[in-house]
């Protein structure tokens, strides 16, 4: 992120006509700050590439799954079990949502007590039969249940995965852990949807497609098997954060007894209570902080509307384009893949920009380049008179989308 602004910086300064003497300077701090990072970043995954390795094996598992469901279900809805109204076919969209946001409140205390490892053996278990459901599925309810199993699956399986790459990463590289989890995740959503729509106009919907997500569910449970636990990375953080506390509650002892000894020797002075210990963790005083947190509100709202989006992008984006404006299956295809191989792809340079910059003015950026991309694409079916113009604006504004998504 740093060698990137800094050639930004560097090329606006050669467009400023600065002397010769101040650009060889920051030629060199480039230079110099490029080197770093990058024995750095070597350092890093020399370290821990036997850990990381089976994680982002496990990532790209859990993108082709998603990729195989999200491009070929909508489609199959009308052209398979014969739904043609809107909220039939997205049903399946809400059964996916709502067993996945259920699995997410519960996996995350069960990677707490438990350990990641078993959840995410437990996810990618439950993802296994679903393809073999929906290759022999005679109706659309059928179909409805295995997206629902596959949320469970889902849930699981990206809050195990996700969270042991943060904990490899630490705490000052959440943002950079993050990104390359979700560039991993939608690169291959991307690239996988590509396939799935070849591969059903080739030889239908069923059952290749279905067999080939089966194979790639169960090497995802050979992974699973394979990866080692982070109950030790974070056994060593704990016990650091406890040191400090142990270390801080001294000071605050000491600093105690020392305003005590003054208190003594000057009359009318009252002196502070006593500190008290670290309370042990509560749930229901963690929640009732929480709701009463307007900052987390507020970013619950974020998140209700970015999800929002993707479920437009995911349900009617598929429907729109084939149906609503008569696109060819290549180009609804080739328009599929745009979002979500941008979003993953982006999200390699905004995770580590918000580890540097924050998150708020990236949220923004996000928010406002998402908003106006629809608004566009909405508007294109009237306003661009050819087919190919019309899709040229649905790349652009979809190309938009990803941008901003991967900065939200």
């Amino acid at each position: 992120t740093q060698s990137t602004w800094g050639l930004l910086y560097f090329l606006i300064c050669s467009r400023l006509a600065l002397p010769l003497p101040v650009l060889t300077m920051l030629k060199t701090s480039l230079v110099a700050r490029t080197t770093r990072a990058v024995a750095a970043a070597r350092v890093f995954w020399l370290a821990n590439w036997r850990r990381l390795a089976p994680l982002l094996a496990g990532l790209f598992v859990m993108g082709s799954i998603l990729g195989f469901i999200r491009s070929l279900v909508p489609l199959m809805s009308s052209k398979v079990f014969s739904q043609h109204s809107y909220s039939a076919k997205l049903a399946y969209i809400v059964t996916f949502g709502i067993a996945k946001a259920s699995c997410n409140l519960i996996a995350g205390p069960i990677n707490d007590r438990f350990g990641r490892k078993r959840s995410l053996v437990t996810g990618f278990l439950l993802g296994v039969p679903v393809p073999l459901v929906i290759i022999f599925a005679q109706s659309w309810n059928v179909v409805l249940l295995a997206t629902c199993v596959l949320g469970f699956s889902q849930g699981f399986v990206g809050s195990g995965l996700i969270v042991m790459v943060v904990d490899i990463f630490g705490a000052d590289r959440k943002g950079t852990a993050v990104g390359i989890c979700e560039c991993v995740i939608y690169s291959t959503v991307a690239g996988i949807s590509l396939i799935a729509i070849e591969l059903a106009q080739r030889y239908g919907y069923r059952p290749l497609p279905f067999v080939v997500a089966t194979i790639i569910n169960v090497f995802g449970v050979v992974m699973a098997l394979i990866i080692k636990d982070t109950k030790d990375i974070v056994a060593a953080q704990a016990a650091k954060i406890h040191e400090s506390a142990v270390s801080c509650a001294d000071s605050e002892a000491a600093t105690t007894e020392l305003v005590r000894a003054e208190a003594n020797a000057t009359p009318g002075f009252i002196p502070p209570p006593t500190a008290p210990m670290l309370p042990k963790l509560d749930i229901r005083a963690t929640v009732r902080d929480l709701v009463r947190n307007k900052n987390y509100l507020l970013l619950c709202v974020c998140g209700h509307v970015d999800k929002f989006k993707d479920g437009i992008c995911w349900g009617g984006l598929p429907l729109w384009f084939s149906e609503t404006n008569n696109l060819p299956a290549t180009d609804v295809a080739m328009l599929l893949t745009v979002y979500p191989i941008t979003w993953g792809v982006t999200q390699l340079v905004t995770g580590g920009l918000s580890d540097l910059l924050g998150r708020k003015l990236l949220l923004t950026a996000g928010y406002a380049i998402n908003g106006a991309a629809l608004l566009i694409m909405v508007a294109v079916p009237s306003y661009a008179p050819s087919p190919g113009l019309k899709v040229f604006c649905f790349f652009c504004t979809s190309f938009c989308i990803g941008i901003g998504t991967a900065l939200i």
